[in-house]
């Protein structure tokens, strides 16, 4: 009964394609973060910048310090 009902619709196959494609991709998308492992980006030098400049802020215009 559904065969009939869908017979003729070329349409239906672009769903089923595009859930292959994300699925090609996705699995892709683990398996490069899988072989790199906890320490593939190496971002630990990212995580040691200061969060609050001590020693003044950097005004707008003209790149100049401010306060002391």
């Amino acid at each position: 009964m559904w065969a009939w009902f869908y017979e003729g619709h070329d349409l239906l196959v672009l769903p089923v394609v595009a859930m292959i494609i994300f699925m090609v991709i996705f699995t892709a998308a683990v398996v490069r973060a899988l072989r790199r492992g906890p320490h593939g980006l190496d971002v630990e030098h990212l995580s040691m910048l200061p969060l609050n400049d001590q020693s003044g802020t950097v005004a707008a215009t003209g790149g100049q310090r401010s306060g002391g």
